[in-house]
């Protein structure tokens, strides 16, 4: 990293690629933006790396020279691997979390009972609390 105020410098620093450049403005420091030559230089990598590596260069060109249909065999063998097979599974229900559970019928008529014996005893005479007496 280089760090400084002067332009001439600047300029000749954004002419090398990779070079990072700080200047100070009102007290705060700040990083430049990438250089032309560092984008450039980082889009020639980009490209050299997509492309074939020399030793895969000459594998190809041994194997056009014997026979141009195996290479398309093998380029059409690997589409169809890289192709994803569906699956069709089986058909799925509803998430069971977040169903209402199916209320049993049993369970309804025991509810009802216990309702009607609750109606047919008569309440309870409340207690009395501490340090208060009956009204009658």
């Amino acid at each position: 990293m280089i760090g400084s105020m002067d332009g001439d410098l600047h300029r000749q620093l954004a002419a090398i690629p990779g070079v990072p450049i700080l200047t100070i403005n009102n007290g705060r420091l700040h990083l430049l933006k990438a250089s032309a030559a560092t984008t450039r230089r980082v889009q020639e990598l980009q490209t050299a790396k997509m492309g074939l590596q020399p030793q895969e260069r000459v594998v190809l060109e041994r194997e056009r020279q014997q026979d141009p249909n195996i290479i398309k065999a093998q380029l059409a063998l690997e589409k169809k691997q890289q192709r994803k097979k569906k699956t069709v599974g089986k058909k799925k229900g509803p998430n069971p979390l977040s169903m209402k559970k199916k209320k049993k019928q049993q369970a309804g008529i025991a509810q009802a009972v216990k309702q009607a014996i609750k109606q047919a005893q008569p309440k309870p005479k409340s207690k009395q609390k501490k340090g208060q007496q009956r009204n009658e």
